[in-house]
């Protein structure tokens, strides 16, 4: 298949055509109305005039994606096919795509939303830490696979349908989790006001060992361990598949060790939104350890359901909480074993957690939400497939 620079068959961040009148009609789309799924909205409609110092020109049937970290690795990227005016607005992290005539909007679009794409292009970021951005002379120089426009548009229909069974899921999945949220409250009310009066006590108290922070052992490509980190937290359990292999002596192997309920948590990272995403471990796991973002809780089950910590941290209000006993610095957000040990947990009686954690283990059976997305694997392998003219 013909290889070419995306500079040679796009435009990259085109300018406002000259002679624009300034009472045209204009979209705006900030950062935050770009999803993570392709997913995009207005945020509103304005005039040219009022837009075009300051923000990122586009048009109609361009492609943006987020320059900036960690909204880039994110995949962070939109196909304005439908945008309701013929030019727009939004961000000035955004890079904006124009293809010419021997380019499928929607083609090229999934070729800046690939793995593949994502992770050369976190590689060459520049800039420094906490504001690395991909570069336009990257851009310019990124080679792409370019089939016949027939053969863009047979891909990009193959990758739609697979992104649709995607999203289908995803929504039954948010379905779940707002039923989970609402049984959560109604159970047990806020995690903040707390007004049903459960005990509050310090995380402190619920945990049979200090938290524990992760080796500092890089991973090691045919290593006789798995090594857990951030990425593969989040889930209900933990995405063993997408673990990377580690050696570790013997001393360090037992101490950073994991048992049934453990939790893992985000510890360390540069996106807050992403502090605190945890998952917990389902089995004996005498080959898995964790790395140094990560943090181990061991809990004491005569006390605290470690499941029902686990949905208590994603609610609004043990979220909220959470946060509270968190730091910053200039790169990242924090949270240390001493901080994390002040968390005041609202411990209704087991019986009532194990109530709870019933629930949930019958919802989660049901849409098989703890783990890892068949469907997302498939449309991964698609992708990756397709852009190495393997479709």
């Amino acid at each position: 298949m013909k290889m070419v620079e995306l500079g040679k068959v796009i435009d990259i961040n085109p300018r406002l055509p000259r002679g624009t009148d300034h009472n045209t009609e204009a979209s705006f789309i900030a950062m935050a109305d770009v999803g993570e799924d392709g997913s995009w909205s207005v945020s509103e409609t304005k005039t040219v005039g009022e837009l075009k110092k300051g923000y990122t020109y586009f048009a109609k049937n361009d492609v943006v994606f987020a320059k900036i970290t960690p909204c880039f690795e994110n995949g962070k990227a939109a196909y304005f096919s439908g945008l309701p005016t013929e030019i727009g607005f939004g961000s000035t992290e955004f890079h904006v795509l124009r293809p010419n005539k021997d380019v499928d909007g929607q083609y090229l679009y999934y070729t800046v939303w690939n793995p593949d794409f994502r992770a050369y292009g976190t590689w060459r970021m520049s800039g420094a830490v906490g504001q690395k951005r991909v570069t336009t002379d990257f851009l310019k120089k990124y080679e792409i696979p370019l089939p016949p426009l027939s053969e863009q548009k047979r891909i990009a229909a193959i990758l739609d349908k697979a992104d649709a069974i995607r999203r289908k899921r995803k929504a039954a999945l948010d379905m779940a989790d707002e039923f989970l949220r609402a049984t959560f409250l109604d159970m047990f009310g806020d995690p903040v006001t707390n007004p049903k009066g459960w005990d509050v006590k310090p995380l402190g108290r619920l945990i049979k060992s200090n938290p524990k922070n992760g080796t500092i052992t890089p991973a090691k490509e045919g290593g006789a361990l798995q090594v857990v980190k951030v990425g593969q937290l989040g889930r209900y359990w933990i995405d063993q598949e997408n673990c990377q292999e580690i050696d570790l002596s013997d001393k360090d192997r037992d101490r950073f060790s994991l048992e049934i309920g453990d939790i893992l948590l985000a510890r360390a990272i540069g996106s807050q939104s992403h502090l605190g995403k945890a998952s917990i471990v389902s089995e004996d796991e005498t080959n898995l350890v964790f790395d140094s973002h990560v943090m181990r809780v061991r809990f004491d089950h005569e006390q605290i359901n470690p499941s029902y910590f686990w949905f208590w941290l994603k609610t609004n209000g043990g979220r909220t909480l959470f946060l509270k006993q968190s730091s910053q610095t200039a790169v990242q957000f924090n949270i240390n074993g001493k901080q994390i040990a002040k968390l005041p947990v609202t411990t209704p009686p087991m019986r009532e957690q194990e109530k709870f954690v019933g629930i949930l283990n019958k919802v989660f059976e049901r849409f098989n939400v703890g783990e890892s997305g068949e469907e997302d694997d498939l449309f991964a392998s698609l992708s990756q497939r397709a852009f190495r003219g393997e479709l």
